[in-house]
């Protein structure tokens, strides 16, 4: 009985010590227009999707690696942006997948025009070469910050109109921090401009700001 106490006392110790999750891995499934299946860990997406193709004929997607084969030159013009909106979001839930959960979590709950203010200014278009910075709230460049419906936020700066489409919480790099998948769609006001992007974030404490991390274009 006494021979066992030490063992006893060494699983209270490292009991004590260990430091549970503070935030589980999560992904938007409702912003990845034809999924199908719900996201799960180690399970891949599967989707149903029907494009058109430049012979007439229909191109079905039934998962991201048909996605990522896919041939633009087979897509209809029309349907481009959807094939990029397409790759972005298949491009998250691989670093969904990817991901765990994060041992530290400084970041904001509720995805609101607050949260969006402590966004550093790198995320908009005009910030993309390295141009901007600051946060978003601090920004000379944003005119406003609301709510645009369907969890996203809109961004209206002087020369486009940005929408930020939160895709998933994960720790992407198992660095025990958590990071944000963002969507970034923009339209540039009075020209044929436009694109869309999908930025990893990250938050290392609560006296440090955010960062973009990582950048995919489509």
């Amino acid at each position: 009985m006494y021979a066992r106490l030490p063992n006893l006392a060494l699983l209270v110790i490292l009991s004590a010590c260990a430091t549970p999750p503070q935030a589980q891995p999560w992904f938007n499934a409702r912003a990845f227009a034809g999924m199908v299946s719900a996201p799960a860990q180690g399970e891949p997406a599967a989707l149903d999707i029907v494009l058109d193709g430049v012979d007439g004929g229909e191109l079905r997607i039934s998962d991201c690696k048909q996605v990522e084969r896919l041939p633009r030159a087979r897509v209809v013009d029309a349907q481009q942006g959807l094939v990029d909106v397409l790759r972005i979001n298949c491009e998250a839930y691989r670093q969904f997948l990817a991901g765990g959960p994060a041992l530290h979590s400084s970041l904001p709950a509720d995805f609101d025009a607050a949260f969006v203010a402590r966004l550093p200014a790198a995320v908009l278009p005009e910030g993309q070469d390295g141009g901007a910075s600051g946060t978003l709230g601090d920004s000379p460049l944003v005119l406003a910050i609301e709510a645009a419906g369907g969890g996203r936020m809109a961004i209206r700066t002087a020369a486009s109109d940005v929408v930020l489409t939160l895709l998933a919480r994960t720790d992407v790099d198992s660095d025990g921090h958590e990071d944000i998948l963002l969507s970034v769609g923009w339209r540039v006001r009075g020209a044929f401009g436009r694109g869309v992007a999908l930025l990893r974030l990250t938050h290392t404490g609560p006296d440090d700001a955010i960062e973009v991390v990582e950048r995919f274009l489509p």
